[in-house]
């Protein structure tokens, strides 16, 4: 370590004038205060310059104090260090750590301490190893503190005996002492601001450390993705806060493609910092009690993940107490009817905007409702009613319109806010890293339109709300502006990831961690199932071509019908997709061909491009390959009747 001076800097004014300058007469008060090093941090706080300092406190939160450099910094502490007549004063700069200064005192008298303190813009591993150097050199100090421009959000543990300043965040971390007593007292006269004692973060290290690693080994690419949501949850520094954006992300992707293992993974490597609450939607009843449930289920999550929820329980246990259930009229149900007749406006399967979709099809005199069930990669599936299209559209208008306005749901939503707020304003009180919310809306295909409007209008417009800066991650398969155009209101805030098969390196990466480092084999499964997660995880450690086709066939026929498992392979035949009348032409008379299509279009592996119903590229494949095994005439009989 060389003892080499800092940099020099303009030479400032004594404590009482530079304060006074700023603060008048109010701000030589406390000046005057700050003479007293150890016993100014208390004094400051009640003397007649408390509003002074509670104005650059909250300067400090809006990152409105100065950027200082460390070497601005150190000389600052120096020059009014040689004011005080009674200590001895060592300063120099750390050989090996560029930009980072120590300055050492000794105070004078009998019972005079020794005191260490370190200016760094980072406190890293290398300057606690400088720390560790001079304490071993059998130089003894009383108190150790760093004062640091900023903390890394890596470092999730503290130096015992340490104590340190955050400049960015105008924060008190570790341990108190003298030394710390020192900085902070020259803080006070320095800035105004008495920086307030926080802990770094909620959770012991400990405690996080087997979450953070688990599903790493597995997880790979999505880096571009990552990157993204990271800008936004990896950023505490107050000074930023109030610029995040984007705050609301569109994840989407086709079925198997790992959209909730991707939110999965960001829960558990950002535990440490976020209150994570991931629903997942499961056909949600288009009821003012079904989007309830969603309210509730939402703030269970949150529980579960530290946040008390006491004020929505109490308003969510009087609902419970006054609610007499009550039976819809049945003259406002849809009334069910011929799919064929839909099929026939437009094109209503996927590749175009929804909303255009059912405005061409009401036009034409039928009523379309959205049943979430069957609203999933294939697009929109409709029931149609004849004859009443005015009288049914206006009521169910008026029904999800009364279910909006409603005032129980104005009071959970809230309530779950408040509780939302009480929560985040406590974890900014008392920690660094404070944890942002983080809340993940899975399979939004399903959600239905009450829960959608809910959540554009009610919720997420709460100014409440985004003053929490939170972070939504909305996961479907599709985007939310093809969900809804109106999601546009939020184009400022939003950004759309989507999550594509693996390439080839990807797939490659992905496979050697189940001990696949062949690339033949590994070009072999990639030309199997396309780079698809799900495909390459259930074929990794199989044998040969024919029992990997086998045990994907059997998981995508998992989600169809056993009575339909024939016709499902059958329709991987026809090259460009399949619509109602391709069908009509394969099946036999005695099979409802409207049924049938309808079955075939709800499963997850499949899409929808110009009025025709496609599988996914590696699910055509894999059913092709299955069929050519299994009944080879049959898949040429089918090739006959399309030609």
């Amino acid at each position: 370590m060389e003892n080499q001076s800092p940099k020099n800097n303009e030479t400032k004014k004594g404590l009482t004038g530079n304060f006074k300058k700023a603060f008048g007469s109010t701000g030589a008060i406390l000046g005057n205060v700050a003479s007293q090093a150890r016993e100014t941090v208390e004094s400051a706080a009640d003397s007649a310059s408390r509003k002074a300092s509670l104005l650059f406190a909250e300067k400090s939160r809006r990152g409105q104090l100065d950027d200082k450099n460390v070497d601005e910094l150190v000389t600052a502490f120096h020059e009014w260090l040689t004011l005080r007549k009674k200590v001895t004063i060592k300063k120099g700069e750390f050989s090996d750590s560029e930009g980072s200064y120590y300055i050492s005192i000794k105070e004078q008298g009998l019972l005079g301490q020794s005191y260490l303190f370190i200016f760094t813009a980072e406190p890293s591993e290398v300057i606690t190893r400088q720390v560790a150097s001079l304490l071993w050199q059998g130089q003894k100090f009383n108190g150790v503190a760093i004062l640091a421009k900023s903390w890394p959000l890596g470092r999730l543990n503290l130096e015992k005996n340490l104590g340190i300043l955050i400049w960015e965040n105008g924060i008190r971390l570790g341990k108190n002492s003298g030394a710390t007593d020192y900085l902070s007292s020259w803080l006070v006269d320095y800035t105004g601001y008495q920086f307030e004692e926080k802990a770094l973060i909620e959770k012991e290290v400990s405690q996080l450390s087997s979450n953070m690693t688990r599903s790493n080994k597995f997880f790979i690419g999505r880096d571009d993705a990552l990157t993204l949501i990271d800008r936004s949850i990896v950023n505490y520094s107050e000074k930023h806060n109030y610029e995040i954006k984007p705050w609301i992300f569109s994840i989407f992707g086709e079925g198997g493609i790992g959209k909730s293992y991707f939110l999965q993974h960001i829960k558990e490597i950002y535990v440490p910092y976020i209150l994570f609450a991931h629903i997942d939607h499961q056909d949600p009843e288009e009821s003012e009690e079904g989007l309830i449930s969603l309210i509730k289920n939402l703030a269970s999550k949150l529980a579960e993940q530290g946040c008390d929820i006491t004020h929505f329980e109490k308003v969510f246990t009087q609902h419970l107490l006054s609610n007499n259930s009550t039976q819809q009229p049945a003259g406002e149900k849809a009334v069910s009817g011929n799919l064929e007749d839909v099929l026939k406006v437009g094109k209503v399967l996927g590749g175009t905007d929804t909303k255009r979709i059912l405005n061409q099809v009401t036009k034409k005199g039928s009523f379309i409702r959205i049943v979430p069930s069957f609203f999933n990669v294939a697009g929109v599936m409709a029931d149609v009613g004849f004859g009443i299209y005015d009288r049914i559209s206006e009521a169910q208008q008026k029904k999800e319109a009364a279910i909006l306005s409603s005032q129980t749901i104005a009071e959970l939503t809230e309530a779950l806010i408040e509780d939302l707020a009480s929560f985040v304003k406590d974890q900014q009180k008392q920690y660094l890293f404070w944890r942002r919310p983080v809340l993940a809306f899975d399979s939004y295909e399903l959600i239905g339109s009450t829960a959608d409007k809910w959540l554009r209008n009610l919720f997420l417009k709460s100014k409440k709300l985004q003053e929490l800066l939170p972070v939504v991650i909305i996961s479907g398969r599709y985007e939310l502006m093809r969900f809804d155009s109106r999601w546009a209101e939020f184009q400022a805030e939003l950004r759309t990831i989507e999550l594509a098969p693996f390439s080839q390196n990807e797939a490659d990466n992905y496979l050697s961690k189940f001990g696949i480092t062949d690339q033949a084999r590994s070009k072999t499964l990639y030309d199997l199932t396309g780079g698809h997660p799900l495909f390459l995880t259930l074929s990794a450690n199989l044998g040969t071509e024919e029992t990997i086709i086998q045990v994907l066939t059997d998981r995508i026929l998992e989600e169809v019908e056993p009575e339909w498992h024939e016709l499902f392979i059958e329709m991987a035949v026809p090259e460009a997709g399949f619509n109602l009348d391709t069908v009509e032409k394969i099946v036999d008379k005695s099979i409802d061909a409207r049924k049938a299509f309808k079955e075939l279009s709800k499963v997850s592996f499949v899409t929808g491009k110009s009025g025709l119903i496609s599988y996914l590229p590696s699910v055509r494949k894999v059913l092709l390959k299955y069929g050519d095994q299994v009944s080879p005439d049959r898949i040429d009989g089918i090739r006959e009747k399309l030609k």
